[in-house]
């Protein structure tokens, strides 16, 4: 399993607290990459980062880390973020 999903199961039973690597990895890269045009009042793709909760697997979370792995986000005409920087991510 991708390894942002398996970050989010982790975290799963305790709610109130961040995934391990949260926020050393994933929280940056989304930052970096994706929040620009999926955060606030811009939510391309009708898709927002904000009513995510990072400590709650869900389908968007696998969907995220599908999307990010297969190259398909960050889209061609934005920043490519290094293979380095996908697979502290995405594993």
């Amino acid at each position: 399993m991708l390894r942002l999903a398996a970050l989010l199961l982790v975290a799963a039973p305790a709610a109130a607290a961040d995934p391990p690597g949260y926020r050393e990895h994933v929280a940056p890269f989304l930052a970096k990459h994706c929040a620009s045009c999926h955060s606030g009042t811009k939510k391309a793709g009708k898709f927002s980062l904000d009513a995510l909760d990072p400590a709650a697997m869900t389908d968007a979370w696998k969907r995220v880390a599908e999307r990010i792995d297969s190259g398909e986000m960050p889209p061609d005409d934005k920043p490519r973020p290094t293979p380095a920087e996908v697979r502290a991510v995405v594993g």
